[in-house]
């Protein structure tokens, strides 16, 4: 017996407008969050020694505003809006752990002092959810990143703890680079090939030279007729695995910056970059567990 799935939660003035499901997510900084938000920041750069400066310095601008008629202790942050989430991704990436100097504090204070700042990420987190934002700590607690359906994550993730190293770490980077703060499309795209390589040609052209998905994707088309799928088509056989040849080609293809100067050359765009990394992960899941299989 399954139990029920619980809906998502709505404000009563909602409910009865019938409105269900998700509610949309908030791209900015709305006023019930901003103070959420500088409080979080600010406690942070007065708990961790250091973090202010690094923050600033990253940042390339004055976050600290020294009023001329007090003494510089009392100095506050000049932080607001977007800038709060700005912020709060550079303060994961400076990683506060590795603020403290090396060699002076013994092993259980080390540890004491990592469950405190994984406690106050942890917060944050649980704080941009609950508001609707788009934006929520990574996986690594090293910067932000894009809010993705739960179920497509989950499953991304499931997908990574299960691959082979070489593919795990290509999937986590591209991941990464798509939904950071700020992504890298380009970064996203390539390394959602290098995923993709990393599981496809140990399972085609395992004693190729320098194969790449190309050659690789190019003996799957040679060898169509030997390739199936764990699944069964109309008639009760095995499925063609061209849905799936199809769908490396598309990811192969669809990369046009790899090589520069050419006719339909152009940088990878946001969306390609996601679909990219989605497609990587059903690529990775399926060569993964054997549900591509070639016959003799």
């Amino acid at each position: 017996m399954t139990t029920p799935t619980k809906p998502p939660w709505r404000p009563l003035w909602e409910r009865v407008a019938g409105k269900t499901g998700e509610r949309e997510l908030v791209e900015d900084v709305p006023d019930y969050l901003e103070p959420v938000l500088f409080k979080w920041v600010l406690t942070a750069l007065r708990e961790y020694q250091g973090l202010a400066t690094s923050v600033q310095l990253r940042l390339r601008r004055t976050i600290w505003v020294h009023p001329t008629d007090q003494p510089r202790g009392t100095a506050i942050l000049d932080l607001q809006g977007k800038d709060l989430l700005e912020a709060i991704d550079v303060v994961l990436a400076t990683n506060v752990t590795l603020l403290r100097p090396p060699g002076r504090y013994m092993e259980w204070e080390e540890q004491q002092f990592r469950k405190k700042w994984v406690v106050t990420v942890k917060e944050l987190h649980f704080r941009l959810i609950e508001a609707g934002s788009a934006w929520q700590p990574n996986a690594e607690f090293d910067g932000l990143e894009r809010r993705v359906d739960e179920t497509v994550a989950e499953a991304a993730k499931a997908t990574i703890a299960a691959a082979p190293t070489d593919a795990a770490t290509h999937l986590k980077a591209a991941w990464a680079a798509a939904y950071a703060f700020h992504p890298d499309p380009e970064k996203a795209y390539s390394q959602a090939i290098k995923a993709a390589e990393a599981v496809v040609i140990p399972a085609t052209i395992p004693n190729a030279g320098t194969p790449t998905l190309g050659t690789a994707l190019k003996h799957l088309e040679d060898t169509k007729a030997k390739w199936t799928t764990v699944l069964d088509d109309k008639n009760g056989n095995p499925a063609s695995a061209e849905p799936v040849i199809g769908l490396i080609r598309m990811l192969w293809q669809g990369q046009r910056d790899r090589h520069a100067g050419g006719p339909t050359s152009k940088p990878a765009t946001q969306e390609a970059a996601e679909a990219a990394v989605h497609a990587a992960v059903l690529i990775v899941q399926w060569f993964n567990s054997k549900a591509v299989v070639k016959n003799p």
